[in-house]
C-alpha cells in the first residue's frame, strides 16, 4: 500500500472512531473503541464505507482475527452477502474465513480447490499463501521434502 492510500485509510479510521467511540462489539457504552475493522478486508474487494466497518476494542478485534467468535463469523457472512449482492465482492468465502480461494503450487504442479487444503497438507498459513498470490511475497513455505521454497498462484478456472 503507498504512504498517500495509508494516510487516507488512516484519515477515515480517525473518523469512524470519532463518531462510533465504543467497540460496537461489547456496546455497553464503556468500552472505548480503539481500531477499525473492515468486515470486508480492502484486499477482496472492501471499501472504506460505514457501511464495511466497526469500532472494536483491542480484545475484540482479536476474536474477530481468530475466528473463534461464531457472532462475528454470522456478520461477516451477511457482510459478505450484501458486497456480493451489490457486486463489490471480488473474491471467495466459506463462512469461516477467506481461505478458500482456489490455488495451485507452481513448485509441486498441485491444484488445492481452497488454500485451506494447502495448508492442511503443507502447515502454511493461509495468509501467507494469500500474499504470494497476490505477489506480495516470492514464495509461501517450503517443501517438507526437498525444502524447496514453494510458489503459489491463485487458479484460474
Amino acid at each position: 500500500m503507498n504512504k498517500l492510500r495509508a494516510e487516507f485509510n488512516n484519515i477515515i479510521r480517525k473518523k469512524y472512531i470519532e463518531t462510533h467511540p465504543y467497540c460496537e462489539y461489547c456496546n455497553d457504552n464503556k468500552t472505548l473503541a480503539e481500531q477499525v475493522h473492515h468486515i470486508i478486508p480492502l484486499t477482496k474487494g472492501g471499501d472504506n464505507r460505514e457501511s464495511n466497518l466497526f469500532s472494536l476494542c483491542l480484545k475484540c478485534h482479536g476474536l474477530i482475527h481468530d475466528n473463534y467468535n461464531e457472532e462475528w463469523k454470522k456478520r461477516h457472512r451477511e457482510g459478505i452477502e450484501r458486497a456480493k449482492k451489490a457486486g463489490k465482492f471480488k473474491g471467495s468465502y466459506d463462512g469461516n474465513g477467506f481461505s478458500s480461494s482456489a490455488v495451485f503450487c507452481i513448485t509441486t504442479q498441485e491444484y488445492f480447490s481452497t488454500m485451506a487444503e494447502a495448508k492442511e497438507k503443507y502447515n502454511i498459513d493461509t495468509s501467507n499463501i494469500s500474499k504470494n498470490c497476490r505477489g506480495i511475497t516470492k514464495s509461501a513455505g517450503k517443501h517438507p521434502i526437498t525444502n524447496e521454497k514453494m510458489v503459489w498462484e491463485y487458479y484460474k478456472k
